[in-house]
């Protein structure tokens, strides 16, 4: 079917009849048609192109595909079955990609004759998302009305979330000493955070929730010297932050996963923390930095260190130049 889309998009439809217009002479039906199939295996992989290798006129080449792909065999059914039921969005993969390959396998089942429910297809897409989206699913389980669950209202919700979190990463200020040095001051410049005695006359930070004040955006200034692969291995020292906190679970050596409450970003917005523990940064110099009791937050952006944390921990952190 897309492929029959994409002969109308260049204009080539006319091929799809099979028949020539009286008004259109035999070299030109003949070079339209040569076109026509230059057009569709240029579109096909190596794989799918060796399979219509044979064919000379752009008629029989859609037939061979529609053979290949729509014809309900029971072998095609249980490939796309398969490709469905094993579908599954990557930790860090595109929430948009993943709708139109879910989509896209639906839509191959209809045209094998396999019709789901709704209310399936809702479920089956809810159960392909990735561990970081487990927070809408519980939320949609509870506060969808019995039976009244559809694939676009499940979609529509998934995009809505998807949209907060890019507010969040957009819209989150950076750490408290990089606001100071947007203002002109140098880092030197900035003091620790201001910490308040608690019971007992022991100094903590902030007497109120958890609070983590980096999102999105923090400068090189503030990286920790780590040895990296990718960004899911940099870690940023944040002087706002009152907790440890990483949205990648495959950081933890030492991993509990459970309900710990939330963690308050500086736009007030809260994010929930679904598990906690242990792990392990292989420094530059040779190395080792544990940190303890660090939060999953699937929310987050990037992977936080905070600065008050390590102070209590009984650790010395200096920021100086590269």
């Amino acid at each position: 079917m897309q492929v029959e889309d994409y002969l109308y998009q260049k204009d080539l439809y006319l091929l799809l009849m099979g028949k020539k217009p009286e008004a259109m002479n035999a070299c030109e039906w003949a070079i339209l048609d040569r076109k026509a199939l230059a057009t569709v295996r240029l579109s096909l992989t190596p794989q799918v192109a060796f399979n219509i290798s044979k064919e000379k006129i752009i008629v029989a080449v859609m037939k061979a595909l529609e053979k290949l792909y729509e014809n309900p065999s029971t072998s095609n059914k249980v490939f796309l079955m398969k490709k469905l039921f094993n579908m599954r969005m990557s930790k860090n993969g595109s929430v948009v990609d993943h709708i139109n390959n879910f989509n896209g396998v639906i839509n191959q089942l209809e045209f094998v004759s396999i019709n789901f429910d709704d209310k399936i297809r809702a479920l089956l897409f809810l159960c392909s998302l990735a561990d970081s989206w487990i927070k809408l699913v519980t939320t949609v389980s509870y506060s969808t009305i019995s039976g009244m669950l559809t694939l676009n209202d499940v979609v529509s919700s998934v995009m809505n979330d998807k949209m907060r979190r890019k507010t969040i990463g957009d819209g989150i200020s950076s750490s408290t000493a990089l606001s100071v040095e947007s203002r002109g001051h140098k880092k030197n410049d900035c003091t620790e955070p201001k910490k308040k005695k608690g019971a007992g006359g022991r100094q903590g930070v902030d007497e109120g929730a958890n609070r983590v004040s980096s999102n999105e955006q923090t400068y090189d200034d503030l990286c920790l010297s780590v040895m990296v692969n990718d960004n899911s291995k940099v870690w940023y020292v944040d002087l706002g932050a009152s907790i440890h906190c990483t949205p990648h679970m495959d950081c933890f050596c030492d991993y509990v996963h459970g309900d710990y409450g939330h963690v308050t970003v500086e736009n007030g917005y809260r994010c929930s923390i679904v598990g906690k523990g242990k792990v392990e940064i292989k420094l530059l110099n040779g190395g080792t930095l544990f940190l303890k009791d660090v939060r999953d937050i699937p929310e987050l952006q990037k992977n936080l260190i905070s600065f008050s944390g390590l102070d209590c921990e009984g650790y010395f952190v200096a920021f100086g130049e590269k």
